[in-house]
């Protein structure tokens, strides 16, 4: 400690590469002052990030974290840690890089992808994480990042953090620091660049592509289109609260058929996925039982369209429209964190039975549709309960998730691995399988 700082310190990298963490670190071993910009924000503006994004725009958030990121950079001997995008801005790098040494922390998509899991994870983080939330949040970090990479390589120096503990991720910065002081050679000039510019806001399949001055988007036509559209819009970099437009016949269906909204009151279950449950199921009372609807949905693991198989924690089997499938899936993934009961499902699925995670939550949405079933027939909203049948608050719920069902990091990596194995085990015995049918089928060759 006490070795001053020519001027900032700025770290750069993309979400969970330590950036705040690290941070702090640099700042306590060499006597600085530290920031984060991302909190810096929400200090000066009074709204959390995601809140911004969500009502704001990504474009509002950019011009906030450019205000705080220049009067933060006029200052000195100071760690600043920067958001993941900030890079992005031509302007946002000159000032980073007139303001001190730049030091970009890196860590490949899995194991970025792996930090965000086990983040997610804590019942008392309730951050929104909009990387998880689309179908394949491990491709979209590596299209994001990809998509990143070369403002991230304007960097004066930097540190791969995937093996290393916070510690030894400081050590290396302070060494760059050291390094960067010395001077750097020229950079190439990179223009500002959008998001919405980036490979994984995809347009294949648009009937068109509008391109004006400033902006340019899709536009998709066809029938179905409504059940890709939260895919769409998750690819594209957007969440918070989306608005549809239509016209007076179209937009009454859904509250007519359903007007108490009692299956809003699931947790999981949101306008969207209680319409898709609504327009399948029809008449609820045609299924004698939650068990039987379970076998029509296809939600029953292994089953072949029947209400008598029921072996929980298997693969989904293929009968029943897939839509509901899904839904029920995206939906049990939420409710797992919010319902002890359906928590406990998913504990023992993982810790007691070892199944994969996929697995786990399949089981939970087969609970989630016999709670779907209930609410339908008997037409009240539900009550959250714990195991023993005991009302709770939501608070209460999640603190009880968080006491009792939170799975260990180890029981995880036990269960990938169990899974992995009997993955290529079963793949090694299909090919053998192929092999022997192929030899068999062959005819016979005579040797003369």
């Amino acid at each position: 400690m006490g070795e001053k700082a020519a001027g900032n310190i700025i770290l750069t990298g993309f979400s969970y590469t330590g950036k705040t963490k690290v941070g702090q670190k640099v700042a306590w071993k060499l006597g600085l002052k530290f920031l984060d910009i991302d909190e810096e924000i929400v200090r000066s503006y009074g709204k959390p990030i995601a809140e911004i994004f969500a009502r704001d725009g990504e474009e509002r958030f950019r011009e906030l974290e450019s205000k705080v990121l220049e009067r933060v950079c006029q200052g000195s001997d100071t760690v600043i840690a920067t958001g993941g995008g900030a890079v992005m801005s031509a302007a946002n790098r000159d000032m980073m890089l007139e303001s001190g040494v730049v030091i970009c922390l890196e860590a490949k998509p899995a194991t970025i992808y792996r930090r965000l899991l086990k983040d997610a994870e804590d019942p008392t983080n309730r951050e929104a994480r909009p990387l998880l939330a689309g179908p394949e949040p491990l491709r979209r970090i590596e299209w994001l990042k990809g998509f990143r990479q070369p403002y991230y390589a304007l960097a004066d120096w930097t540190v791969h953090t995937d093996n290393l503990t916070v510690e030894e991720v400081a050590d290396e910065v302070v060494l760059g620091w050291r390094y960067g002081r010395r001077g750097r050679a020229a950079l190439p000039a990179l223009p500002d660049a959008r998001e919405s510019d980036a490979p994984y806001c995809e347009q294949k399949g648009a009937a068109c592509v509008v391109t004006t001055a400033t902006e340019s988007y899709p536009v998709f036509v066809g029938w179905g289109f409504l059940e890709e559209l939260g895919r769409r819009m998750r690819n594209a970099g957007l969440w918070g609260t989306a608005h549809i437009m239509s016209d007076e016949v179209v937009f009454p269906l859904y509250h007519q058929l359903h007007p108490s909204g009692n299956l809003e009151t699931l947790y999981g279950v949101g306008e969207e996925s209680a319409a898709v449950f609504l327009s399948f199921f029809g008449d609820p009372s045609r299924f004698p039982n939650g068990r039987q609807m379970r076998g029509w949905s296809g939600m029953v693991p292994n089953s072949k369209q029947s209400a008598d198989n029921e072996s929980k924690g298997l693969h989904i089997s293929q009968a029943g429209p897939d839509l509901i499938k899904k839904f029920a899936y995206l939906d049990a993934e939420v409710a797992r964190r919010y319902d002890p009961q359906l928590a406990a499902i998913y504990y023992d699925q993982m810790v007691k039975k070892g199944k994969h995670h996929t697995q786990a939550v399949c089981a939970v949405a087969t609970h989630l549709l016999d709670r779907v079933w209930v609410v339908l027939v008997e037409d009240r909203p539900y009550d959250l309960r714990d195991v023993d049948g005991t009302p709770l608050t939501p608070e209460r719920a999640r603190k009880i998730i968080a006491e009792r069902y939170t799975v260990p990091e180890e029981v995880r990596k036990r269960n990938n691995r169990r899974t992995r194995r009997a993955r290529s085990e079963n793949r090694a015995e299909r090919r053998f399988t192929r092999q022997e049918r192929k030899r068999e089928s062959s005819p016979e060759l005579v040797r003369g």
